[in-house]
C-alpha cells in the first residue's frame, strides 16, 4: 500500500520460531521456516538470524519475523553469498555513509566468529569490525543444565574479551536462547557495523 517492494527493500530478518508447545519439533520447525524464508525472498535475501523461544506474544502463531524494511533515497548492497539461508551481510547506503548488517554467525569459537564478522565488514567497504562496529549481538545456546549454561558463557566473554584486548569493543548484549541460526551451535554473534564511503 506504501508503494514499498517488501522482497526488495527488507535488508535483516530475526525470525523467532516457537517450541514451547513441542520442543521435540524445534529444529523441524526452523528448518521448515528456512526454506519458506528462502523461497520467498529468492536472490533478495536479507541477513539475519534464526532461533527458537518458548512462544511469542501472538499464541496462535508459532513465528514472528522482524523485519527491517527501508525505503527512500538509499543504496542497498547484498553480499551474494548465503550462509544458514542468509546474506551473510546486507549494507544500505545513504549520503555518504554505509551501514553493515551483519548475518548472525555460529560457531564455538568466539574468536573465529568475531574473525568472520571482521572479514565481511571489509567485505562491505569497511575498514574492521574494531573500527566500525558499534554493536554486536550474542547469543548463547542453553540446555537444561544450568551449570554448564554459565561455563559457556565464561568460555565465551573470554573469548570476547581476548579478541578486543587493547580497544574499546562494540556494544554488546548476550542472551541464552535454545538455540542459534543452526542446531548444535553454542554461539551466535551479529553485527551492526557503520562507516563514511
Amino acid at each position: 500500500e506504501q508503494g514499498i517492494d517488501f522482497r526488495k527493500q527488507t535488508v535483516f530478518m530475526e525470525i523467532l520460531v516457537a517450541v514451547d508447545d513441542d520442543p521435540a519439533k524445534t529444529w523441524q520447525r526452523i528448518e521448515t521456516t528456512r526454506k519458506v524464508f528462502a523461497d520467498y525472498f529468492g536472490d533478495e535475501r536479507p541477513a539475519g538470524l534464526i532461533y527458537p523461544v518458548s512462544r511469542i506474544p501472538n499464541l496462535d502463531s508459532i513465528i514472528e519475523p522482524q523485519p527491517r524494511v527501508v525505503s527512500g533515497d538509499v543504496q542497498i548492497v547484498r553480499s551474494g553469498q548465503l550462509e544458514d539461508g542468509f546474506s551473510t551481510w546486507n549494507a544500505i547506503s545513504h549520503h555518504g555513509v554505509r551501514e553493515v548488517m551483519v548475518s548472525a554467525v555460529a560457531g564455538d569459537d568466539a574468536n573465529t566468529q568475531l574473525s568472520t564478522i571482521d572479514a565481511r565488514v571489509k567485505e562491505a567497504g569497511g575498514q574492521g569490525l574494531k573500527e566500525n562496529g558499534i554493536f554486536n549481538n550474542a547469543y548463547i545456546s542453553a540446555g537444561a543444565d544450568s551449570k554448564a549454561n554459565r561455563a559457556a558463557l565464561v568460555k565465551f566473554n573470554e573469548l570476547f574479551t581476548a579478541y578486543y584486548k587493547g580497544s574499546a569493543p562494540a556494544g554488546r548484549t548476550a542472551q541464552y536462547v535454545g538455540g542459534i541460526q543452526r542446531e548444535g551451535a553454542p554461539y551466535g554473534i551479529s553485527n551492526r557495523s557503520i562507516f563514511a564511503e
